[in-house]
Order: structure tokens, then C-alpha cells, then sequence
């Protein structure tokens, strides 16, 4: 069965480390969304691992909009190689 979305959003945010995770939930909790979507509260990212910040990604922004997410995430924080992937198997759907 092919890789959805959500299974190449939740594998490249679980190729991230302990402090670069950390650091993800920051930078994705300061990032402001397009209009017509909201943060995700702090709250709620606080705690969260790998397969809870995915889930909370596509509830708050819906798929195709939490790669993008995420993908900007990645490049702020400097993890250009991370973001590159992501957008190699999400555009090629593999």
C-alpha cells in the first residue's frame, strides 16, 4: 500500500531528535497560518510526540496544507535536507 501524506508527514517528523523536536513544537506553535486557519495552542503541543503533532498538523490545516507547514517549520529551523524530502515524497506520492 502506498505512503499517504500523513504516513511521509509523520515519518520526517520522526527522523527529528529530542532537542530538534522541541525545538519543532516551538517554531510550529510562533508559526502564523494562513487566513482561514488557526495556531495550534501550546497546550496541546506541549507534551505531544511525533504521531500527536501529525495528528494535531492535519486536524488544524488538513494535509496537503500541514506538509507546507511543516515543511516551512523544517526551514526555519535550518533543517533544509529534512524539508527537501518531504517535498520529494509528497509531490512525487511516493
Amino acid at each position: 500500500m502506498a505512503k499517504t501524506l500523513r504516513d511521509r508527514l509523520l515519518d520526517t517528523i520522526r527522523e527529528l531528535g529530542e532537542s530538534d523536536l522541541k525545538m519543532f513544537k516551538d517554531k510550529l506553535n510562533n508559526f502564523q497560518p494562513k487566513p482561514g486557519f488557526n495556531s495550534i495552542r501550546w497546550g496541546e503541543l506541549e507534551r505531544a510526540d511525533a504521531v500527536e503533532i501529525t495528528r494535531l498538523l492535519v486536524n488544524y490545516y488538513e494535509q496537503d496544507y500541514a506538509v507546507e507547514v511543516a515543511r516551512k517549520v523544517l526551514e526555519d529551523m535550518d533543517k533544509k535536507n529534512l524539508a527537501h524530502n518531504l517535498f520529494q515524497a509528497t509531490e512525487k506520492g511516493e
